[in-house]
C-alpha cells in the first residue's frame, strides 16, 4: 500500500468519530507496512506530499474558459487601474526629455499598446496553429517560477496539441549560447506547484551585447519560435524589451514577452500589481519570525535581529512587519527620506531596549532589510562612490571624499571588507553580503555601555534569505503564476510583442474568477538610470516602499505601540489548499490599525489551533484512572536495588525492586483529590511542551486540584508561582513556545548547585504543592531533589517529562555535593560498571533524547522544510554550497536527511569518533566529487550539537576549560579576542599533544571563539551549538583552496551557513507532538497525584510511541535508577570538590556529561543515511520536499518520524493491534 493510495482509503472512513478512525487506520497500516508511509525511499526523488502537490489545480481568469478561444483587444492604460491600484502606487511619469530619449533607444516598440485578453468572436478569431514557444528564467528564484512554464505549455497545446515548448538553460546565457531542452509532459508534471527554477535553472547573464542580440535571434529563427517569455524581474524584462526592439528591428516575427518575477517585490506598478514569488517569500520569513517572537518571549532574555532579503526596497521587512508586529522595524526608504545617519539608528535602538527594559522586558525582535546600509545616506554615498571607483579601476581609500573616507574608517574592519567583496552582476557592492544585522547588535551593545545599561542586553542575528527563494509556491503564488503563463501564451499566439503578461484586480478579490488577464508595454515602465558609470540607461523603474502612501502610514500609526507591548503575530507555517487564499497587505493594501495592534485573529492559524482537540487515551480522560507498574522485575534486581540505595537511600528504599518500564492504566484503588502540583521549565522549550502543561492542569483539574506554575528557575528559587486554571492554560493549547511561565536561564545554573536544590525544596514546601513536575532539567538533579525532599520526610517528589540525560546543558557537580551531604559519600560519575547495574535503560534514553523525544517530529519537519528549500535553491542557482545546521536532538540531522536527501549528512552517531580532520576530507571529498560532474553546488546537513558530540573537539574544549579555571585570561577587549602572547603560551602548554594540534589546525577567528565562549560560558555551555557548520565549511575551503592552487581542484567552492534552531524550537506542533505533549501532562499529572506507583520520582513517557495516540500507553522510570544508570553513579574513595560553583572540574565529570551519546552506537537511522550518500546522494540530486508542515487533515497529517518508524519497526507488528511494544526493561 502506498501513502497515496492509503488516504484514498482512509477519506472513505465513516463512523461516530470519522477522524479518530482514520487516524487509528493510518497508524496500523504503517504498522503492517514494510516501509515508512510518508517519506521517500533512498533512491526516490519526490516526497509524498510533492506527488500530491503536482495535483493541485489553479483556478484560470474565466477568458480561459472561452470555448472559441482567447484573442487580445487593445485597450487605455486607465482600462487597467483600479481604486486599489491608485491608492497603493504612485502614477508613473517621465519628463518629455526622458520620454524623448526613452523613444529613440525603442523606436519599433515604443508604441506598443496596452491590451486585456478577451474571448474570440465575430470578426475577432483566435488562430489554432501550432505555436513554439521558448522560455528563459532570469535573475534569482522566486516559487511560481515552473507554473508559469506550466502553464504556457498548456496552453499552447489547448492551442493545438501540436505545439512545442522550448526551455533555455541556465537563464539568458542558454539563449545566446543555444543551450535548450524541449519541455515534455512529463518534464512539465514533475514540476507542477513545485518550488525554484531547477527545471531549466536561471542565471544572471544579460543578453547586451549585439553579438549576443544576433545570437539570441538566430536561435529564435533556427527552432522557429513564435514567442520567447522572459521570466524575471525589473532588469531581466528590461534586458526582454531590449531584445523584443532588437528582433523587431530585424524584421523577426518572433515575439517577446515578459513575466513578473522577484520575491523583493520591487517590480511593482499601478499595472503590475504584485511579483510573483513575494507572497511565498514572505509566508516563509513570517512563519520563522513568529517562531523567534515566541522563543524571546519564553525566554525572556533574547533580542533576535532578523535581516530579510530586500536589497533596493524594503517591500518584504515591510509586509513581515504588518503580519508579525515585530518591537522594531527598519524600513530603509524611510531612513533615506529623513537622512538617518547610523548613529541614529544605533540611538534609536538604545532607546528600545532602555525602554522595555523598564517594563521588565530585556527580549524583543527587531526587523531590517539586507539593503538597510545602502539607505543610509551617509552610507549610500560611500557605497556610490566605492561602485564608480571599482567601474573605473581598482579601490583606494584615497579616492574616497573626505566625507566618505572618514564614514569608512568609522566601520568595523569587518564591514569594510564586506564593502570590498566581489561585484555582483552590475558592478555593485554586495550589499546582501554585509551583515548590517551584525553591525547594528554590536553598536548598540557598544551604546549601552556607553550609558551605563544596568540591564543584560543579548542579541542573536538571523539572515532570512534563500529559504524563502525555492519552496512550494502558496495557494496564491501557485494560481498567479499558472494565469500568467496561460497569458504568456495567449499573448504570443496573438503575436503581441514586448509586453508583460499581467493579472488584474486581485488586489481586490482573491478568487481568480474575478481577474482579468492583459498585456502591459515594457516600455511604458521604464525609467532612465546610470549604471556602471553610463548615463541614460533605460530600466523598468524600480517600486520602492513609498512612506506617504497608506500601507507605510498603517504600519507608522502603530509601530510606538509595538515598540514595548508584544501584539505578536504567529504566522506558522504556510497551509496549502486552503479555501480562500490570504493574500499579502502589499497587494490587497493596508490592515485596520485595531488589526495591527491585536496579537491574534480569528482568521489566524494560532486561533485555528486552539480549537483543534489532540488524540488522547480515553483512560487518560477518567477521573479513577491511575498509572500502576506492569513490568516484571529483571534478573539482577537484588544487586541493582542495593546499588541504588547506596547512592539514593530514601528514593531505593521507596521504589524497591521497581525499576520502572511499560505500565498499565487502569482503575485505581484510592483517588487522592484536590492536591496542589507545581510546574516549572527547566532548558530551552520544544514544540509541544504548551500541551503538557495543559494536559497537567485538565487531569489536575479533574481531581479538584490546582496547578501552580513557577516562572523559570528563578521561580523555584524565590517562590514567583502563579495558580494555573483551565482556561489560561487552554489558551496555550497547541501552541508555539512555553511563554506562560516562560523559562529563566541565568538562573538554571544556580538551582542545580547544592544550595540551589535546598532552596528549591524549602519553596515546595512553602508553596504546599504534593509533587513538581519538571519540564527539561536532568534525571540526576531532579532524583537529587526528590532524595532531599524525601529525607526531610516530605511527601513531595519530583516528576520529570523530557529530561536531559545528555548533551552536558547542567553539569552534575552541584547534585554530587550535595548527595554527599545526604549520605556521607562521595559519589562521581562516569563508572563502566555501575552503567552495568541496570540494563535497558541506556537504550531507552538514546531514543528520548532523539526520535521519542517531544519536540523530535516538528522540529525535524519544519527543519525539512527549510532545507528541502535549500537544495531546490542550490540546484537551481547552481553555484552554492550550503551548510545547514538543525536541532532536534540526538540523530535530528539523519530524520532531516532521510526526508529531504541532501548530499552530505554529517551523522553524529557516525562522526562522533572521527577526527575533525577526517570530517573536513570527509566533507572535501563529496565537494570534489560532484566537481568533477561539473556540479559546484550541494547542501551538507550538521546537527547543532556535532560539537559537543565529537570526542576530539570535547576534549579540547574541556582541556582549556580546566586550564581556565586556574588560569583565566584577560577578558576580550573591543572587537580583539585573541589571547596575549603570554596567556596563549600557556594554554598551548597546558593541553595534551593532541589537542594542541588540534587546536592550531582551527581557522584563527574559531580559535578565537572557542576560547572566548569558554572564558564566558564555561564548559559545557560554551560548546552546546558551537556553529560546527560554519567551522566546517570553512575548513573545506580552505582545503580545496590549497588544492586549487595545487592544480588538483579545478571546481569552484561557494560555502553559505544556514542555523535554524532557534526559530525550529519554538514552532507550533505537529499533529503528532500535541498528542504526545498532552499525553505526557495526563501521566504525569497520575504519577503526580495517584501514587499508584511504589515511587513517584519518576519520569514519564509513552511505551508504545508508533502506535495511534488515542492507545498510548506509559513507560515510567524511576529517577535513582535512571540517574544511577545514565551517569554511571558510584561510591569513590576520591572526595567531592566543596567548591560552591556549579561546573566541570575534571576531565571524568565532562565526559560522564555526554556518556549516552558516547556509548550509542550506530542504529538503523544513521546507517540508512550512509547507505543514501553512497547510493547515489553525493553525486546526484535526489532532492525531496516534504513542504511545510499541515494541520488540515488530521489523519494524514499525524504521520511520525521516519526514524521513530526505523528504531521501532522491529516492535512495531504488534503495536498494529494498539498493544504496548518497545518495553526496554
Amino acid at each position: 500500500m502506498t501513502f497515496l493510495s492509503f488516504f484514498k482509503c482512509a477519506k472513505g472512513t465513516t463512523s461516530a468519530h470519522p477522524e479518530a478512525d482514520a487516524v487509528e487506520t493510518f497508524f496500523e497500516s504503517q504498522a503492517s507496512s514494510q516501509s515508512h508511509l510518508f517519506s521517500p525511499q533512498l533512491a526516490d526523488e519526490a516526497t509524498p506530499n510533492e506527488v500530491a502537490r503536482r495535483h493541485f489545480k489553479p483556478v484560470l481568469p474565466p477568458v480561459f474558459s472561452s470555448p472559441t478561444g482567447v484573442v487580445t483587444v487593445p485597450c487605455n492604460d486607465t482600462d487597467l487601474v483600479n481604486k486599489q491600484d491608485e491608492v497603493n502606487n504612485a502614477p508613473h511619469v517621465l519628463s518629455a526629455q526622458d520620454q524623448d530619449i526613452l523613444a529613440s533607444l525603442f523606436p519599433n516598440t515604443i508604441n506598443t499598446n496596452f491590451c486585456l485578453l478577451a474571448p474570440a468572436s465575430g470578426d475577432r478569431q483566435a488562430s489554432s496553429e501550432p505555436l513554439r514557444v521558448g522560455v528563459v528564467l532570469s535573475g534569482g528564484q522566486a516559487a511560481g517560477g515552473h507554473n508559469v512554464i506550466c502553464g504556457i505549455f498548456d496552453y499552447v497545446k489547448r492551442v493545438n496539441p501540436a505545439s512545442t515548448v522550448f526551455g533555455f538553460l541556465g537563464g539568458p546565457h542558454g539563449v545566446f549560447s543555444h543551450e535548450y531542452v524541449e519541455l515534455t509532459e512529463a518534464i512539465i508534471d514533475k514540476y507542477r506547484n513545485m518550488g525554484g527554477f531547477d527545471m531549466i535553472r536561471s542565471g544572471r547573464h544579460k543578453i547586451e551585447t549585439d553579438e549576443q542580440k544576433q545570437k539570441s535571434l538566430e536561435i529564435c529563427e533556427k527552432l522557429q519560435l513564435n514567442g520567447l517569455v522572459v521570466i524575471g524581474g525589473d532588469d531581466s524584462n528590461t534586458n526582454a524589451a531590449i531584445l523584443a526592439e532588437y528582433f523587431k528591428s530585424k524584421g523577426s516575427s518572433t515575439s517577446v514577452c515578459g513575466c513578473p518575477k522577484t520575491i523583493d517585490g520591487d517590480l511593482k506598478n499601478r499595472f503590475v500589481e504584485i511579483s510573483f514569488g513575494f507572497d511565498t517569500a514572505c509566508k516563509t520569513y513570517c512563519q520563522q519570525i513568529g517562531n523567534l517572537m515566541r522563543n524571546a518571549m519564553t525566554g525572556g532574555n533574547t533580542y533576535h535581529f532578523v535581516r530579510l532579503m530586500g536589497r533596493s526596497a524594503s517591500l518584504i521587512t515591510l509586509e513581515c512587519a504588518l503580519q508579525t508586529h515585530p518591537n522594531y522595524t527598519f524600513i530603509g526608504e524611510e531612513v533615506m527620506a529623513k537622512k538617518q545617519s547610523l548613529r541614529q539608528l544605533v540611538e534609536a535602538l538604545v532607546d528600545l531596549v532602555e525602554a522595555r527594559y523598564a517594563k521588565g522586558k530585556q527580549y524583543g525582535v527587531v526587523l531590517l532589510p539586507e539593503g538597510l546600509i545602502e539607505f543610509i545616506p551617509e552610507v549610500g554615498v560611500l557605497i556610490n562612490e566605492i561602485n564608480h571607483i571599482v567601474a573605473a579601476g581598482d579601490f583606494e581609500v584615497s579616492k574616497l571624499t573626505p566625507e566618505s573616507r572618514s564614514v569608512f574608517e568609522e566601520l568595523p574592519e569587518s564591514t569594510r571588507r564586506q564593502l570590498l567583496l566581489d561585484r555582483d552582476p552590475h558592478g555593485n557592492v554586495q550589499v546582501a553580503m554585509i551583515h548590517t544585522e551584525k553591525l547594528l547588535m554590536q553598536m548598540t551593545e557598544s551604546e549601552l555601555q556607553k550609558r551605563g545599561f544596568q540591564g543584560t542586553f543579548l542579541a542573536q542575528s538571523h539572515y532570512l534569505g534563500y529559504e524563502g527563494r525555492s519552496g512550494y509556491p502558496s495557494d496564491f503564488d501557485a494560481t498567479y503564476c499558472y494565469g500568467l503563463g496561460n497569458v504568456a501564451g495567449a499573448l504570443i499566439q496573438n503575436k503581441v510583442t514586448a509586453c508583460m503578461a499581467v493579472l488584474k484586480d486581485m488586489s481586490s478579490s482573491s478568487n481568480p474568477l474575478d481577474w482579468k488577464a492583459a498585456g502591459i508595454p515594457l516600455t511604458k515602465m521604464m525609467n532612465l538610470e546610470t549604471r556602471k558609470g553610463k548615463a541614460n540607461v533605460p530600466v523598468i523603474k524600480k517600486f520602492l516602499v513609498d512612506i506617504e502612501r497608506p500601507l507605510f502610514q498603517a504600519f507608522a500609526q502603530v509601530r510606538d505601540a509595538m515598540r514595548l507591548e508584544d501584539v505578536y503575530q504567529i504566522p506558522g507555517p504556510m497551509q496549502l489548499n486552503t479555501p480562500t487564499p490570504v493574500l499579502p497587505y502589499t497587494l490587497v493594501g493596508a490592515p485596520s490599525t485595531a488589526s495591527l495592534l491585536s496579537s491574534s485573529s480569528p482568521q489566524s492559524l494560532g486561533h485555528s489551533r486552539l480549537e483543534f482537540e489532540p488524540l488522547l487515551n480515553p483512560l487518560l480522560l477518567q477521573k479513577e484512572t491511575a498509572v500502576v507498574a506492569g513490568a516484571a522485575a529483571h534478573p539482577g534486581a537484588e544487586a541493582c536495588n542495593a546499588h541504588i540505595q547506596a547512592l539514593f537511600p530514601a528514593l531505593g528504599a521507596e521504589a524497591k525492586d521497581f525499576f520502572g518500564g511499560a505500565c498499565k492504566l487502569q482503575k485505581a484503588q484510592k483517588i487522592k483529590e484536590k492536591c496542589a502540583v507545581g510546574v516549572v521549565l527547566v532548558g530551552p522549550e520544544r514544540p509541544g511542551y504548551a500541551n503538557v502543561l495543559c494536559g497537567l492542569v485538565q487531569r489536575v483539574a479533574l481531581l479538584g486540584g490546582t496547578v501552580k506554575g513557577f516562572k523559570g528557575a528563578r521561580g523555584l528559587l524565590t517562590n514567583d508561582c502563579v495558580v494555573i486554571g483551565e482556561k489560561e492554560a487552554a489558551a496555550q493549547r497547541n501552541q508555539p513556545g512555553f511563554v506562560l511561565l516562560g523559562r529563566t536561564e541565568r538562573e538554571e545554573a544556580e538551582l542545580f548547585t547544592k544550595e540551589g536544590m535546598k532552596q528549591a525544596a524549602a519553596t515546595l514546601q512553602a508553596a504546599g504543592v504534593a509533587a513538581l513536575v519538571m519540564i527539561g532539567g536532568t534525571t540526576l538533579h531532579a532524583a537529587v531533589l526528590s532524595e532531599l525532599l524525601a529525607s526531610q520526610r516530605q511527601p513531595i517528589r519530583v516528576v520529570c517529562v523530557e529530561p536531559s540525560g545528555d548533551l552536558g546543558r547542567f553539569p552534575a557537580h552541584g547534585a554530587l555535593q550535595l548527595l554527599k551531604e545526604l549520605t556521607g559519600k562521595d559519589i562521581v560519575v562516569g563508572s563502566p560498571d555501575a552503567k552495568a547495574m541496570c540494563p535497558g535503560i541506556s537504550s531507552t534514553f538514546q531514543q528520548l533524547a532523539g526520535c521519542r523525544g517531544l519536540g523530535f517530529d516538528t522540529e525535524t519537519k519544519v527543519a525539512s522544510e527549510m532545507i528541502a528549500n535549500l537544495l531546490t535553491d542550490s540546484n537551481s542557482a547552481a553555484k552554492y554550497f550550503y551548510f545547514c545546521q538543525v536541532s532536534g536532538g540526538l540523530e535530528a540531522e539523519c530524520e532531516v536527511g532521510l526526508q529531504t536527501h541532501p548530499n552530505v549528512v554529517l551523522s553524529s552517531q557516525q562522526f562522533k569518533t572521527k577526527t575533525l580532520g577526517e570530517i573536513v576530507t570527509f566533507v572535501a571529498d563529496a565537494v570534489k566529487a560532484r566537481a568533477a560532474l561539473k556540479k559546484n553546488f550541494g547542501v551538507a546537513v550538521i546537527n547543532e550539537n556535532l560539537f559537543a558530540l565529537n570526542k576530539e573537539l570535547r576534549d579540547l574544549a574541556v582541556e582549556i576549560h580546566l586550564h581556565f579555571l586556574t588560569h583565566p585570561p584577560q577578558p576580550a577587549s573591543g572587537v580583539c579576542l585573541a589571547l596575549t602572547a603570554d596567556e596563549e603560551a600557556a594554554l598551548m602548554a597546558a593541553l595534551s599533544p593532541a589537542s594542541r594540534e588540534l587546536f592550531t589546525s582551527l581557522p584563527v577567528t574559531f580559535q578565537h571563539k572557542l576560547i572566548r565562549d569558554i572564558e564566558v560560558h564555561q564548559f559545557p555551555k560554551a560548546i552546546l551549538r558551537f556553529p560546527a557548520h560554519e567551522l566546517i565549511a570553512a575548513m573545506v575551503a580552505a582545503v580545496l583552496k590549497k588544492e586549487k592552487d595545487a592544480g588538483t581542484f579545478s571546481g569552484s567552492f561557494s560555502p553559505l551557513c544556514f542555523e535554524f534552531s532557534d526559530s525550529l524550537r519554538a514552532s507550533y506542533p505537529s499533529l503528532y507532538d500535541c498528542s504526545l505533549g498532552s499525553t505526557l501532562g495526563h501521566l504525569s499529572a497520575m504519577c503526580a497525584t495517584m501514587h499508584a506507583l511504589p515511587s513517584h520520582a519518576v519520569q514519564v513517557s509513552v511505551a508504545n510511541p508508533t502506535s495511534c495516540p488515542t492507545v498510548f500507553e506509559p513507560l515510567v522510570l524511576p529517577l535513582a535508577a535512571s540517574a544511577a544508570q545514565l551517569h554511571g553513579l558510584c561510591v569513590s574513595s576520591a572526595a567531592v570538590s566543596e567548591t560552591p560553583a556549579n561546573g566541570v572540574f575534571s576531565v571524568a565529570e565532562g565526559d560522564a556529561l555526554f556518556a549516552l551519546s558516547e556509548s550509542a552506537s550506530e542504529d538503523a537511522v544513521s546507517q540508512l543515511v550512509a547507505q543514501g550518500m553512497q547510493s547515489g546522494w553525493v553525486e546526484a540530486e535526489k532532492y525531496c520536499n516534504p513542504g511545510p508542515l499541515q494541520f488540515a487533515e488530521p489523519a494524514k497529517d499525524y504521520y511520525y518520524s521516519r526514524s521513530l518508524f526505523e528504531v521501532l519497526k522491529g516492535a512495531m507488528k504488534s503495536e498494529a493491534c494498539g498493544a504496548a511494544a518497545c518495553r526496554d526493561q
